[in-house]
């Protein structure tokens, strides 16, 4: 932080535990600050407990959001803001044990948590492409991208989405940065469209909720993306 002055959050990458048993998983999201800020739209890519931020710049956002519309997730809103005001970043080291709770609120069920973290999601895709976060599309990216499909009518309009991430990362990246992200783009729209439309097929009712759509639209979107190869 004292050698990048424009650096407002820096994170770590970490072992997990789960519950009392150290295993051999861990959390290794980006470094490069291209892909980090193109994941930071749809999800969080920093370990909170291994998070270290500026004071000056926490002071200006606010903090944490104690509105309770917001948060949990509120380390996403957060990060979400700090992102607009400076440089973010991660460490390429193992400098945290993680500890994972089966019951976690992000993990298990129905749950507010999903519903918030698809408006945050909405919004910082809006902030990128230069759109109000009430954009159909821009929500139907949101809502698709975290597995709730049952508040789309009418059918999201796929081109349009795939028009909106691509705007997106011409404000995050420049130059051959570009080429990966526009790639995961183009993939994640497929498979958005390949799980709406087995939504709309008779096998539908097979794969009901939000775990197994999510989880399919993620086969999808793999699959997708190994197709297109390198390009």
């Amino acid at each position: 932080m004292e050698a990048h002055q424009d650096c407002v959050l820096v994170g770590s990458w970490a072992q997990i535990m789960e519950v009392d048993r150290l295993v051999e998983r861990f959390h290794r999201h980006p470094v490069d600050e291209s892909t980090l800020r193109y994941q930071l739209l749809f999800n969080n890519p920093f370990v909170h407990s291994s998070v270290l931020l500026r004071r000056s710049a926490l002071q200006q956002v606010g903090g944490y959001t104690t509105d309770p519309a917001r948060q949990p997730p509120e380390d996403y809103e957060l990060w979400s803001r700090l992102s607009r005001m400076g440089s973010v970043a991660n460490v390429g080291q193992v400098l945290l044990v993680y500890r994972e709770i089966p019951g976690s609120m992000s993990r298990v069920g129905p749950s507010p948590f999903r519903s918030r973290l698809i408006t945050i999601c909405a919004e910082n895709i809006a902030a990128a492409a230069g759109l109000p976060s009430d954009d159909p599309s821009v929500q139907a990216i949101a809502a698709l991208t975290h597995g709730d499909a049952s508040s789309l009518q009418p059918p999201p309009d796929f081109a349009r989405m795939q028009e909106i991430l691509l705007q997106a990362i011409d404000s995050l990246a420049s130059g051959e940065a570009l080429t990966p992200l526009r790639q995961d783009a183009l993939a994640r729209v497929q498979a958005m469209k390949g799980a709406w439309m087995v939504r709309a097929s008779p096998a539908y009712e097979l794969l009901h909720t939000a775990g197994p759509f999510r989880n399919l639209a993620k086969r999808v979107w793999r699959m997708a993306r190994w197709l297109r190869g390198p390009q």
